[in-house]
């Protein structure tokens, strides 16, 4: 692994737009300082940290059951009983935030077509992301087009509210075990356009399609590059993005101008 990176820092400055902290609930051994000597040793342009801003406000027993969906109001009831980590992650991260390590969000849409950040959070950040981890089982089970409708609608919540990026598109569709509705991919090809966000090219517990990346590379977008770590061993490990990439015909020496950067 680490003699893969040495490589990749001879040859290309790239970003890790998605990486997560020891303050997420799902975080197995990466922390923010190993983290950072990561990004280092391989040569990363830069890392953001992008920790589930759901996850930082309410308990664990209420993210896993989705409560930040069908009672956003829970983000503020958290606030005011001073028991949300938000201070706590932007504080910590301040420390060490610079040209090379970027503070952000990833968060969800919620039942009133917001996102799970409060407004006054959104200060002294340098990127969100925005992922569909969620939707009702009502929907799930109301058959495809209802589905198809909701995540639709779950994305443009996401990218209405000021997303720079979609985290893992078609994700959910995956994990959930269901079709992925290649129809689509178009449609949220151009729904990015629209909004001038990136696609996320993720391979945490992801399968990403070319296809609809190439949908995306019709469409003019630039691709953000995110190892979605959880696991240290995942921070700046792009190979299988980069293989990705020239597997979709972009040659080593084009592949930075079809990248986001912040």
């Amino acid at each position: 692994m680490i003699n893969q990176m040495d490589t990749l820092k001879t040859r290309l400055p790239l970003s890790d737009n998605h990486c997560h902290t020891e303050f997420g609930y799902c975080a197995q051994d990466v922390t923010i300082k190993a983290a950072i000597e990561r990004s280092n040793l391989s040569g990363l342009r830069a890392v953001s940290f992008t920790e589930h801003s759901g996850q930082l406000y309410v308990s664990k027993e209420d993210y896993w059951a989705f409560k930040f969906f069908s009672n956003p109001g829970l983000l503020r009831i958290m606030r005011d009983k001073k028991l949300d980590r938000i201070k706590a992650y932007k504080d910590k991260l301040s420390i060490v935030r610079s040209a090379s390590v970027r503070i952000g969000f990833e968060v969800e849409a919620d039942c009133n077509a917001g996102i799970t950040l409060l407004p006054e959070d959104k200060e002294g950040i340098d990127l969100l992301v925005g992922a569909v981890h969620f939707l009702p089982s009502e929907f799930i089970n109301a058959g495809s087009r209802k589905l198809e409708n909701k995540f639709m609608w779950a994305n443009e919540v996401l990218l209405k509210n000021g997303v720079d990026i979609l985290a893992h598109p078609f994700r959910f569709f995956i994990r959930s075990k269901l079709s992925t509705p290649v129809k689509l991919y178009k449609p949220l090809a151009k729904m990015l356009k629209e909004y001038n966000a990136a696609p996320e090219l993720n391979f945490h517990t992801n399968a990403p399609d070319p296809v609809f990346f190439e949908n995306c590379l019709e469409q003019g977008l630039k691709i953000s590059l995110g190892s979605d770590s959880h696991n240290l061993s995942e921070v700046g490990d792009f190979s299988k993005h980069l293989k990705f990439l020239e597997d979709l015909g972009i040659n080593q020496s084009d592949i930075l101008k079809h990248l986001f950067y912040i």
